[in-house]
């Protein structure tokens, strides 16, 4: 892959920024109506949940001719969760903004050829959960950048965009901390047209990841729903 894609395409965020306005008053009529429910019955967490992981990923890149590029490294991942509806911390509805760091090195590396890649992207999605047990599905921009150093030597960058389907188990350790393992495939096409290509090359990703969560009490919702909540 090092040497097949020199261009970026810059694709604008502009899906994500519609989607995020258009949903924002929905999200917040649910958060009211969450929270005045719960206190009613005696309050609980009903803010803003903030999700760090950490993992690690394993990304194919198809080249032009045909062959595979392989890249494994290390991944972050941090989420901002807005509960639409749930009874509790396992059993949910949310919505949710998330943005994710790889570290990647390719997995063909030797002493006389070295290449790394770095992606970065946020993205919006959402996830369900039950007894436990939790599904989400993503969709991100992702910026990245290749360091080839050796008989091909060079530094490439592009962008693309890429859905992302998520499974795992959480469970409670604390009354507002949780913890969660998780695994996550991704797909996505990188554009021919940014390194002159006919064809475009195709991207997936598997990530395993260890997650800790945390429930607060911020609202970010508040100007919408008339400042009721707390």
């Amino acid at each position: 892959m090092a040497s097949t894609i020199t261009g970026c395409n810059g694709e604008p965020m502009k899906p994500l920024l519609i989607l995020a306005i258009l949903t924002m008053p929905m999200v917040a009529a649910a958060q009211a109506q969450v929270t005045e429910s719960r206190n009613s019955k005696g309050g609980g967490t009903s803010g803003l949940i903030f999700d760090g992981a950490i993992g690690y990923s394993e990304v194919t890149l198809k080249n032009p001719s045909g062959s595979d590029a392989t890249y494994r490294g290390p991944s972050l991942q941090g989420r901002a969760h807005a509960r639409l509806l749930g009874t509790s911390a396992l059993n949910f509805w949310n919505l949710d903004g998330v943005l994710r760091y790889m570290d990647l090195a390719n997995r063909y590396n030797n002493d006389s050829q070295v290449e790394t890649a770095n992606m970065l992207g946020p993205g919006i999605g959402t996830t369900f959960g039950l007894g436990g047990f939790f599904l989400g599905a993503e969709y991100l921009l992702m910026w990245a950048r290749h360091y080839a150093v050796g008989p091909i030597s060079n530094r490439l960058t592009y962008s693309f965009s890429m859905f992302n389907a998520v499974a795992g188990f959480r469970r409670d350790i604390g009354q507002e901390v949780q913890i969660a393992l998780s695994g996550s495939y991704g797909f996505g096409t990188v554009s021919g047209a940014q390194y002159g290509a006919k064809s475009n090359s195709a991207y997936s990703d598997t990530s395993v990841w260890i997650q800790a969560i945390l429930s607060t009490d911020i609202n970010p919702f508040r100007f919408f729903s008339g400042g009721k909540q707390r």
